[in-house]
């Protein structure tokens, strides 16, 4: 007894429209329909199209014109959804179109491969003639691995040879040619070398007797006297420092842009002057040691204030003895803390 099933697949088709002006009217001529490998777009009067089905999708600026859309096996073999959009000039059409699952034998479009070989149910001749081809592939490569003496050695040795005698070669035309420009340049050079070593030479030496550049500082001093009549005196201070290093130093007077005088300076002596600072202040102390004694047996105690002290009783500071006017009133005299 045999049992069979039919299933009746539909497609459902949803079109959303966008225009930037006026209205738009969709073309009669535009075409989607659900085929066993995608898709089948025909939409002559658009001027470029971009269709999706979830990651694989396809972007081109001409007209679909009977334009088959190849969606992957692995999204055929479930129900999906495609992404159609059309440009009309400056309009757009989205269209939504579901399509149903296809049976699994139909996604297989190839002879070589794992999916037509280890299904042999779908396409028994083409399983069974890709299963020979890949057998027969397999047997030659083991048999031209394993029995087949070739000499691999000789061609590589060979061509390491050659290509060891091109680089060889190579290095030598570099080499020849860069002696002769070398011997070119060194021709043209020798008189060059001589005037750059003399203006060397030349650098140096007014380097060595030349003057050191100095820094002038200029600084005004204005005193004024107030009284019957007010008197200022105005001085111009002006402090040149120079490199202790280098003892002659050049200085040019001028006035008005003009050069009156050049003198060259050169110093005898170099005094260090020191600025004393108060760092810490200090003052004279004297340390005095009083001792004060009471017998024990001496005063009076009232409850527990003799029996309750120990080692770890705190004692009054001598502050509050100074104010009951204490016998030990010489200390109050003291700086600081004074404790019994």
């Amino acid at each position: 007894m045999a049992l069979i099933l039919s299933m009746v697949t539909t497609s459902t088709t949803e079109l959303i429209t966008r225009h930037s002006l006026g209205t738009f009217q969709l073309s009669p001529n535009q075409d989607i329909e659900c085929t066993k490998e995608g898709l089948f777009l025909n939409a002559p009067l658009s001027s470029a199209y971009e269709i999706c089905v979830r990651t694989h999708c396809l972007k081109e600026n001409t007209p679909p014109i009977r334009k088959i859309f190849k969606v992957p096996p692995k999204e055929l073999l479930f129900e999906f959804e495609a992404t159609c959009k059309l440009r009309y000039k400056e309009n757009y059409v989205t269209v939504l179109k579901t399509c149903p699952a296809q049976p699994f034998c139909t996604t297989i479009d190839c002879t070589i491969c794992s999916a037509n070989i280890l299904n042999p149910e779908c396409w028994p001749v083409a399983a069974i003639l890709g299963s020979g081809i890949v057998l027969y592939l397999l047997i030659a490569m083991c048999y031209t691995i394993c029995y087949v003496p070739v000499t691999v050695g000789k061609p590589f040795r060979l061509l390491l040879q050659g290509i060891y005698d091109l680089v060889q070669l190579l290095l030598r035309a570099i080499i020849i040619c860069a002696c002769g420009f070398t011997n070119a340049l060194r021709k043209r050079r020798r008189q060059q070398n001589i005037l750059e070593a003399l203006a060397i030479l030349g650098l140096s030496l007014q380097g060595v007797f030349s003057c050191q550049m100095m820094n002038v500082l200029s600084h005004h001093i204005k005193s004024c006297t107030t009284g019957e009549r007010k008197s200022c005196n105005i001085g111009l201070a002006s402090v040149i420092k120079l490199n202790s290093f280098k003892r002659d130093s050049c200085l040019r007077l001028q006035h008005n842009g003009t050069t009156i005088m050049e003198v060259q300076i050169e110093w005898n002596r170099l005094n260090l002057l020191c600025q004393r600072s108060s760092v810490t202040h200090t003052r004279d102390a004297k340390l005095v040691v009083i001792d004060s004694k009471r017998c024990a047996h001496m005063g009076s105690c009232k409850g527990n204030k003799c029996a309750d002290i120990n080692s770890s009783s705190l004692l009054w500071y001598t502050w509050v003895s100074c104010l009951a006017g204490h016998m030990l009133e010489r200390w109050c005299s003291s700086p600081g803390y004074t404790y019994l």
